[in-house]
Parts: C-alpha cells; structure tokens; sequence
C-alpha cells in the first residue's frame, strides 16, 4: 500500500503539472488561462468556501445538519458548486471577454482540474505515505501529546486504504478534472452564443448531479467502485460531446463548408 501512496502522491503531483503545460502548448493560450485557472480554484475553494464552512462550523444549524450525513453532503456539494461556477462565470466573462473560445475554456479548465488534483489527491496521498512511515518508524517520543492525538486519528484511516481504493482515487481525480473542463466549456459556449442563463445553469445542475450521486452510490455494497464506474462514465461522454463540438464548430468555420 505504502509503494501505491506514494504513486498516487506522484500521479497526484506531476499529472497536473504536464496536464496545464501540455494544454498551453495544445491550445496555444499561452499561459493566462493557466494562471486564472488555478486562481480560480484557489479563490473559490480555498478562501471563499473554506471561509464560509469555518464561519458556519460552529453555529447550531450546522452541527445540527452534520448529524444527517446526505443533507450534510448536499449542502457540502451544493457550495462547491455555487462558489465554483460563479467564479469560472466571472473569471470568463470578465478576464477573457471576448477572447473566450473553446480552446481557452479547454486550458482554463484543465488548469482548473490540475490545481484541485494536485491538493486533493497529490498533497493528500503524500501527507499519508509520510504520516504510515512515521507511524512504521515508530518515532512517537518527539511528538507532542496533540500531534500524537492527529497521527493516531489518521492512522485509523490509513489502516483502511487498498491499493484498490488508491487506484480508484486516482481515476475519480482524472475523471474531475475533465469534469472541471466540461463546466468551463459550457460556460463559455453560453458567454459566446449569448446563452449565459441556460449555459449556466446546464454546468451547475451537472456538476451537482456528478457530486452528490457518487455520494450515494457509495453507500451501495461496492460503492466505491460504483461511484468511480459513474464519475468515469459521465467523464468519458463528456469528453466525446466536447470533441464532437469543437470538431463541428471547426468545420463550419472552414469557408468550403459553409452554406448561402
């Protein structure tokens, strides 16, 4: 398990990085998209939503809700996705006005993706495999009694990670970030055609829909494989929609293909 940690932790870290290089040299965006991509993510997640949960951590309606794990889950997916689209929405219309095309959205989106990997898979598979060689190590006498108190906590849940359930993490973040493309891509298809509300709207109740149904599944027998099987599926159809889209937007582009 430990050799599959620190794979994922590398998957987790290195992926993301040639991802968004690849898709500035790809798409030829140079590299604003990536900036404001993960600007994007870092104002959302970290400071706006992070925010909101540490005010709302301590009040009675939130410790209320915590005890019903799905109305608790609902309510943690439904801040991702107002906090998220609202400042893709934003981040297109007004940092690229009328730059935006399919191929920045594609760069924004996959920078977007990379920055949430790389935290959430690549920096947490990282921080586990150096928390199971400490606790191999057995080096308890230099922590202090909180530290241990943490170390103890995490190794609890250390204990129940399979390289099978590292493996499916690694598709589950793969899968995100192409999720996270197709959200910026129908926001900036809106921006474009003049179709924000709908375009909007279609990316949030998608990107509700792909949060909180996994959230479900896994409470299944094989859950966790289901919830990946679904993430995956959702991830490769909408991978497919967005080629066909750009191939057909190129081809009418083309003056031999276009009609009186």
């Amino acid at each position: 398990v430990l050799n599959t940690m620190i794979f994922a932790a590398l998957i987790g870290i290195l992926g993301p990085v040639i991802a968004a290089w690849v898709s500035a040299v790809k798409f030829k965006t140079k590299v604003s998209p990536i900036f404001l991509g993960i600007s994007g993510y870092i104002v959302s997640e970290l400071f706006i939503r992070s925010g909101l949960l540490q005010v709302l951590s301590d009040t009675a309606f939130f410790k209320g809700m915590r005890e019903i794990e799905l109305l608790y889950q609902l309510f943690l997916a439904v801040t991702i996705v107002i906090f998220e689209e609202l400042v893709r929405w934003l981040i297109m219309r007004f940092a690229f006005n009328k730059r935006s095309s399919d191929e920045y959205a594609c760069s924004f989106g996959i920078s977007w993706g990379a920055v949430e990997c790389l935290i959430t898979l690549g920096l947490v598979y990282f921080s586990y495999y150096m928390t199971a060689k400490t606790i191999n190590a057995g080096n308890y006498g230099i922590l202090s009694e909180l530290e241990f108190a943490d170390l103890t906590e995490a190794s609890e849940y250390i204990a129940t990670l399979s390289a099978l359930s590292i493996v499916l993490d690694i598709i589950k973040s793969a899968a995100g970030m192409v999720m996270q493309v197709f959200y910026t891509f129908v926001i900036t298809r809106g921006i474009i055609n003049n179709t924000t509300p709908f375009c909007l709207g279609l990316a949030a109740v998608v990107h509700l829909l792909y949060i909180y149904i996994p959230t479900l599944l896994i409470l299944l027998p094989a859950g966790l494989i289901l919830s990946t099987l679904f993430c995956s599926l959702c991830a490769t159809l909408l991978l497919y929609y967005m080629k066909e889209a750009m191939r057909r937007a190129k081809y009418y582009k083309d003056p031999k293909n276009q009609t009186l």
